[in-house]
């Protein structure tokens, strides 16, 4: 259960943790100049507020063209009442034009008639090429900033 009372919008020296909507149109924005593969992985960070590490894991398996989901494997730590870890996936829903966008970008459609294709990861990218780095950084402040789709 989170805890409501360790939540901040700032750190204690007062700065915002977190992108404004004007600072995620502009990353956005951005995005959309760069090439197709560093496109949409920015727009599956910015619409799914995904962990970097967690990109690297989504498969064309795990995209639903028709209900407008990404499932994500979710990398946090979690145990279940016995103590084992288990595994938890979380089903994000992101715009149509993203996900026309991501299988015109990466073939999604047919990827997913393959088996060996549908179950590989659509970014192939080491954790050091997209910066994730361990303990807090920079990945955060996009991640936590993720618009709704109902208030974007």
């Amino acid at each position: 259960m989170l805890n409501m009372s360790e939540m901040r919008l700032h750190d204690t020296q007062g700065n915002r943790l977190y992108l404004n909507a004007e600072e995620r149109a502009a990353f956005l924005a951005a995005a959309r100049r760069q090439p197709a593969r560093d496109r949409t992985l920015c727009e599956t960070l910015h619409w799914t507020g995904c962990r970097p590490s967690e990109l690297l894991e989504i498969t064309p398996a795990r995209i639903d063209l028709s209900g407008g989901t990404i499932a994500i494997r979710s990398l946090k730590k979690r145990r279940d009442a016995a103590g084992h870890q288990k595994t938890m996936f979380r089903t994000v829903p992101v715009p149509p034009d993203f996900l026309d966008t991501l299988n015109t970008a990466h073939g999604i459609r047919e990827a997913q008639k393959s088996r060996r294709k549908a179950t590989a990861p659509i970014w192939d990218l080491s954790r050091v090429r997209i910066g994730v780095r361990s303990g807090w950084g920079r990945n955060r402040i996009i991640r936590h900033s993720r618009p709704s789709l109902h208030g974007a």
